[in-house]
């Protein structure tokens, strides 16, 4: 390998080293809510129906607790 070739290779590694930490950087501070998603971030999801309306308390019949039917006996 020739010194043009040693340059260029130790320049793409010193390149890519760089962008390695910035992209490093950019994760670990999305990551720590310290920065908003800056590419592509989803979009807020609505709460499921069952959390955004609560179920009420909707009095039912149980049946060992109900009254045997009346027979006419």
């Amino acid at each position: 390998m020739g010194r043009g070739a040693n340059l260029f290779f130790n320049a793409v590694s010193i390149l890519f080293l760089i962008l390695t930490l910035i992209v490093a950087i950019v994760v670990l501070a999305v990551a720590g809510d310290l920065m908003e998603a800056p590419l592509l971030a989803p979009e807020d999801t609505l709460p499921p129906p069952t959390i955004a309306n609560p179920s009420t308390l909707t009095p039912s019949p149980v049946p060992s607790l109900q009254s045997p039917p009346d027979t006419g006996s």
